[in-house]
């Protein structure tokens, strides 16, 4: 037992005193005015908007574990216009090896953010250096807010590395409702051992049908086939320093032949049809090959078409001359098969004895596959685009000039009118009348 006079005890209580009690308090409350000072989030804002590429505001900071941040009312917008993106309800995020992991709980991405996303994926993914940190990035339920489509996509993996060989981003998910034996799955990558460096873009949704407006980013020219569309298949293409190939295959769905065709040419054509793509490639940009099928109907089918298709497309039309038939017949059902490749254009009615494409009503037939099987491609452009005073030779040479100079629209020859409608001619063309 030792023997201690009272003023060494009182400095021994005191010591421990400062030891245990005094001082883990004021390193708390430190470290608790330290955390309160903007100063401390905005450090975490730009750390978290660095890592990201994007401007970040977070509401509120904690950290439940060792190395685990987790973040309150996250607000995402775009650098340089300031512009809001996304909404994120809480993001946990931690490193472990080179290994930077976000997940994400409820996020919420715009038409803004879901371009500047497709932008990240297909621009600023070529820029990762080699050495890069991999991210991960998990949501468990994200809404997308789109025009026309408040779209839910759950069990989000989001993979991003950058090797040697080139940067990868690899995305998959599932769509509430539908049955998928696999999740839809989206891979980006950039070769860097080839030259010149390539550039991937591979899609496989898994038998199930995703709305087409998800690609409006990449293809804005989706969106003509109307707010409904969906597609199912796989697709792959690269891009080199000669342009776009790929293949793809698979099935378009729920078409709007009325926003496809009535806004894009001087026709009327309604109903919905669905487009099965058995192969179709592409080389430098432009179609080489595609054959499939289109089923369409019921619906209308203005009189300039059913003429078209049987002047351009040699189609034989039964009852294009009867008395009974309007401007505007409608239709039950229209079927085809068609190929489409360098050689020409092959079309083939789907059902009856004269192998029938478009039906009435009463099952009368409105149009036969053409007998000519092979034909030029430009026929189906003459079906589309009616008789006009502005014409050049169908050519790759031509191609190159006009896709660099100013093309006017159509202007009709004189005597012909369309009968699906009047056309609204520019000023310059009405004057020449």
């Amino acid at each position: 037992m030792f023997n201690l006079h009272e003023k060494k005890r009182r400095r021994i209580c005191r010591g421990v005193f400062l030891v245990v009690c005094l001082a883990p308090t004021c390193v708390a409350a430190s470290w608790a005015m330290v955390v309160s000072l903007p100063q401390y989030r905005w450090s975490h804002e730009r750390a978290l908007g660095e890592l990201l590429g994007l401007e970040v505001s977070i509401g509120g900071i904690a950290s439940p574990r060792p190395g685990v941040m987790l973040y309150t009312s996250v607000d995402i917008f775009d650098p340089e216009t300031h512009q809001k993106l996304a909404h994120v309800r809480l993001v946990e995020t931690w490193r472990e090896s080179g290994l930077v992991t976000l997940r994400a709980s409820q996020p919420e991405l715009n038409e803004p953010g879901f371009h500047a996303l497709w932008k990240w994926l297909t621009e600023d993914l070529r820029k990762q250096a080699p050495g890069a940190p991999r991210i991960h990035l998990d949501a468990d339920e994200l809404l997308l807010k789109l025009p026309g489509i408040v779209q839910t996509i759950h069990e989000l993996r989001a993979r991003l590395e950058a090797s040697e060989a080139g940067p990868q981003a690899k995305l998959t998910f599932r769509l509430p409702g539908a049955e998928m034996p696999r999740p839809a799955e989206l891979t980006i990558s950039r070769n860097r051992r080839t030259k010149p460096p390539l550039f991937r873009v591979d899609l496989t949704t898994s038998d199930s049908a995703l709305p087409a407006g998800l690609l409006s980013p990449a293809w804005p020219a989706i969106e003509r086939l109307g707010s409904r569309a969906t597609l199912r298949g796989s697709f792959w293409a690269e891009h080199s320093a000669g342009g776009w190939r790929g293949e793809a295959s698979g099935d378009l769905e729920e078409i709007d032949l009325a926003s496809l065709v009535n806004e894009q040419f001087p026709h009327h054509l309604s109903g919905t049809a669905t487009l099965r793509l058995t192969a179709a490639h592409f080389d430098q940009g432009r179609l080489a090959m595609a054959s499939g099928s289109l089923a369409a109907g019921p619906g209308a089918i203005s009189r300039s078409l059913v003429s078209g298709a049987e002047s351009s497309l040699h189609c034989v039309s039964p009852f294009a001359a009867s008395k009974n038939f309007g401007k505007q017949p409608s239709y039950e059902k229209l079927a085809l098969e068609f190929v489409i490749d360098g050689r020409g254009l092959a079309i083939q009615g789907c059902e009856g004895a004269n192998r029938t494409v478009l039906f009435d009503g009463a099952g009368n037939a409105l149009l036969q596959e053409p007998a000519e099987q092979l034909q030029p491609v430009t026929n189906l452009v003459r079906l589309l685009v009616p008789q006009s005073e502005v014409l050049v030779p169908a050519s790759q040479e031509t191609n190159q000039l006009t896709q660099f100079l100013p093309v006017p629209a159509v202007i009709l020859k004189r005597g012909t009118v369309p009968e699906a409608r009047n056309l609204r001619l520019p000023a310059s063309a009405k004057s020449d009348e």
